[in-house]
């Protein structure tokens, strides 16, 4: 008497949805989908399995009894052990999949709260193919120099946050420093404000008159810009800035957290400097400017923290 010998059901996986079917080689090659990112060893190791059970399932598998009993139990033996190894594999790579989709999703969370909507209408413009290349080519060269940052980073004697010339961070610097707003600056809201008109108080103590004045030349306009509450100078040697993707490195330097309207005659004495160690700032302002700083510099660091758990 013959008797087929079981076939491994051959199941593939589309879209991380798994579909019980019995497949020729052709239609696997045809439908198996493309490994999500980040998943390709998963894939890999559920294309090897459904590998072997193409091969298993071309042997011959009718056989004769009693005569061939051993070779239709070894037969479906490699059934069973390759349906329980397709099963492993499949359920390795949904696993996978969620996790990749979780940090996805926490990525996402962390450069929402970069927007700072409850407090900014401004939505930055994504960078082009150009800048993104820069800072990718100055953070690979980074990489590459073996440069550890100063633990603690510190600023100079005189309070400047400084990146200094021919040091490995300094392309970085360069390369992210280009992307910073430039006039015009749209009219928005940062840090819940308005941007100032003419005529405003303006509590920092550096306009004439108290007052915001009319920026000179072609700009007209109230003279007031925005401002970088953590410098970029001081913002590449956040703890673990250097390790982000490009994209999120330049997210966060350009971002509406840390970004504040402030008159233009502050903010060119402020420069690279904590508010704090400008001098003839208003004192209360200035108070309040250290407070705003040593805020959005632990809400930056959390997020950088959290993208860089989360695949950077």
């Amino acid at each position: 008497m013959t008797r087929p010998g079981r076939f491994a059901r051959l199941l593939l996986v589309l879209l991380a949805a798994v579909l019980a079917i019995t497949g020729t080689p052709v239609a696997l090659a045809q439908t198996t989908a493309p490994a999500p990112a980040g998943c390709a060893a998963e894939q890999a190791a559920l294309a090897s399995v459904q590998s072997q059970i193409t091969a298993h399932n071309a042997k011959p598998h009718v056989f004769t009894l009693p005569r061939q009993a051993g070779e239709l139990a070894a037969y479906d033996a490699e059934a069973a052990q390759l349906n329980a190894a397709q099963a492993t594999a499949i359920q390795n790579l949904q696993a996978c999949e969620q996790r990749v989709q979780a940090m996805a999703q926490a990525r996402q969370r962390a450069l929402d709260d970069l927007l700072d909507r409850a407090n900014s209408d401004y939505t930055p413009a994504p960078p082009d193919a150009q800048q993104l290349r820069r800072v990718r080519e100055a953070r690979d060269n980074l990489a590459g120099s073996g440069w550890r940052p100063p633990s603690p980073a510190r600023p100079g004697p005189d309070g400047q946050w400084n990146v200094p010339e021919n040091t490995p961070l300094r392309e970085l610097y360069d390369a992210v420093r280009r992307t910073t707003p430039q006039w015009p600056f749209p009219n928005v809201r940062l840090q819940g404000a308005p941007r100032p008109r003419i005529g405003d108080p303006d509590p920092s103590g550096y306009s004439p008159g108290g007052a915001i004045g009319r920026a000179p030349g072609p700009r007209g306009g109230p003279n007031v810009s925005p401002d970088h509450i953590i410098p970029i100078a001081q913002m590449v040697y956040l703890r673990g800035f250097t390790r982000l993707s490009p994209e999120n490195m330049l997210a966060i330097a350009n971002s509406p957290l840390n970004l504040q309207w402030m008159s233009r005659l502050a903010n060119s004495a402020k420069s690279s400097k904590s508010m704090g160690a400008v001098a003839k700032a208003d004192p209360a302002w200035a108070q309040s400017q250290t407070a705003l700083e040593r805020s959005t510099l632990a809400r930056l660091q959390d997020i950088i923290d959290r993208l860089l758990a989360n695949g950077g």
